[in-house]
């Protein structure tokens, strides 16, 4: 499947999915397939993905890949999101095109859990940081005082 048909794949409550649509005008489901697609080409450039939108999923190098899959979640319109290692893999730019993403969807509202060892990105992002090491909460707080923590910097820094 192509990267786009990836994007509408993922689409809930889609109205020409309904067994009863089959017997209405076709006029309203063009409609939100047209609307889809919109929305789909929207998330596409916002991730810089948008020359790919044709091509084949399986073609895409694993940072491209995982921003197409974030845009897969996105495109479900979900209110809480919880991104696991968004950063792995991903090469620099694209953690800047993730983050940008990350703050425009914030900012309209959006929930965000992550899960992340990028430390510069999860300082951006988050409000409240939970560190865990070993199955076990180290601490928690706000990035700063989370960030200087002796515990934290001895668990992964070996620094203590």
């Amino acid at each position: 499947m192509s990267v786009l048909e990836n994007l509408l794949l993922t689409r809930t409550a889609q109205e020409g999915e309904r067994f009863g649509r089959l017997f209405l005008p076709r006029g309203p489901i063009v409609a939100a397939e047209r609307r889809a697609a919109g929305a789909a080409m929207e998330l596409l450039r916002e991730l810089g993905l948008e020359q790919a939108a044709s091509m084949p999923a399986g073609e895409l190098s694993g940072g491209q890949q995982k921003l197409m899959e974030i845009a897969r979640a996105l495109m479900a319109a979900p209110r809480v999101l919880l991104l696991d290692e968004p950063c792995a893999g991903v090469n620099p730019a694209g953690i800047e095109v993730l983050s940008d993403l990350v703050t425009r969807q914030r900012d309209g509202g959006m929930t965000f859990v992550i899960v992340e060892h990028n430390v510069d990105f999860v300082a951006r992002h988050c409000d409240e940081v939970v560190v865990m090491a070993q199955g076990r909460v180290l601490t928690q707080g706000a990035p700063a005082i989370v960030r200087n923590d002796p515990r934290v910097l001895e668990a992964f820094l070996g620094d203590g």
